[in-house]
């Protein structure tokens, strides 16, 4: 039998010179684009929300695919770091259930980035990329998308703004091996953008007549007896500040109307009675499927003096917390129906708390009809101190940016 023949390692490399040099420099390429992967996540998501579109660049340079994958994770683990605080306070639970839950976020978004690497064509896999980022089920959880910051570089551009900054991350890439002087100049001209080419979109100031009511009541909307009793009463309190007022439309933050029973609508009935013709009050309530189910769904429901009205049931509520498609009492899902409804004479769409993270809810929205507002309903009793409602807020200002519509806030914090 042939005796196996060892070669020694200075040997192997004195045959072929490159190879001493290209063994180490691959991994330090790589530690170096996973250090700036969640560099990028931390300056866009806190800072500077335009610098988010450098992600893909640095993903397509790194060799190696572990490293891949681990610049998608390190970009969303940093981005998303406020779940570690937050999920503890939500549950009620240690902070290793935190820690847990915020890990196996990471690693759902992160593995596209990983997949994606097996591309040969860059612009190719970074187009794939965003597609499996935007779309369920990884958009499910599809925190961060780099492609929010069109927002904020094309303010008022609509899907041709979303068109464009994929064609400049596709320009960075390919400027990237051609002409590293251009490279920098497009970067330049890219991060001074905003700064000449402000228009975000309009405040609640120029919709006079619609007005979204944010509150700082304590408490977990889960446990919904005594809470609820005691919120509707300061509910009553604000609704008498603003019932002499001319305002057409109210919005109340997310859960303020508890689950929607009968005896609910009686509670709320206190209100309707008060309402004027043309006056309305938006809900949030947790809508019961039927009679005989114990699944709901977070919904938003006009109150009018001659009745109530569902215009709105989420498509997407905050996984594991709220949705939970294999427990009898899950809050569902409702990808499929129209998002685009009537409010004071305008058409308006929601994005109603955790759809505000996601890409796909706010796209669709815009696919689905043209609507002149945007209805921001959430709440946070359980992330303060945290990024969460940060770059919750981001998100949503940066897509009426883009579709240069006007934002109507409700939350509750």
């Amino acid at each position: 039998m042939d005796q196996l023949k060892t070669i020694p390692a200075d040997e192997f490399f004195l045959k072929d010179p490159e190879k001493l040099i290209a063994f180490p420099s691959r991994r330090i390429q790589s530690c170096i684009c996973i250090l700036l992967g969640m560099a990028t996540g931390l300056i866009a998501w806190n800072i500077y929300l335009p610098v988010a579109v450098l992600l893909p660049v640095i993903w397509s340079k790194t060799t190696i695919k572990k490293s891949a994958w681990l610049v998608g994770l390190g970009y969303h683990l940093v981005a998303s770091r406020g779940l570690i605080s937050g999920i503890p306070v939500f549950f009620d639970a240690t902070v290793f259930y935190g820690v847990f839950l915020w890990l196996a976020a990471g690693s759902i978004q992160s593995l596209p980035y990983y997949l994606c690497a097996y591309i040969k064509n860059p612009y190719i896999a970074i187009m794939l990329l965003f597609t499996v980022l935007i779309l369920p089920p990884v958009g499910i959880v599809g925190w961060a998308n780099p492609l929010t910051a069109a927002g904020v570089l094309f303010p008022g551009t609509g899907f041709a703004g979303l068109f464009l900054t994929i064609l400049l991350i596709c320009s960075m890439v390919w400027l990237y091996g051609k002409n590293k002087a251009a490279l920098g100049i497009v970067m330049v001209l890219m991060f001074s953008l905003p700064l000449v080419n402000s228009s975000p979109g309009e405040s609640e100031s120029n919709l006079p007549n619609i007005k979204g009511i944010s509150t700082d009541f304590a408490g977990n909307p889960v446990h919904l007896g005594d809470k609820f009793n005691k919120d509707h009463q300061k509910f009553i309190k604000i609704y008498n500040e603003y019932g002499r007022s001319d305002f057409k439309t109210l919005v109340l933050p997310e859960t303020s109307a508890g689950i929607w029973f009968d005896s609910t609508k009686q509670l709320w009935g206190r209100w309707q009675r008060g309402l004027k013709k043309d006056q309305s009050v938006i809900l949030s309530t947790l809508l019961p499927e039927n009679d005989r189910s114990l699944k709901t769904y977070n919904a938003l429901v006009e109150m009018k003096k001659d009745g109530f009205a569902v215009l709105y049931k989420a498509r997407q509520s905050v996984p594991v917390a709220m949705w939970r498609p294999w427990d009898k009492d899950s809050v569902k899902s409702n990808w499929f129906d129209n998002p685009v409804f009537e409010i004071a004479g305008k058409k308006a769409t929601a994005l109603v708390c955790y759809e505000a993270y996601l890409t796909w809810p706010v796209l669709q929205s815009f696919l689905s009809g043209d609507p002149e507002i945007i209805l921001f309903v959430a709440n946070h009793w359980w992330s303060k101190d945290t990024s969460l409602l940060r770059i919750q807020r981001d998100c949503v200002s940066a897509w009426a940016g883009l579709f240069g519509v006007p934002v109507v806030t409700a939350i509750d914090q």
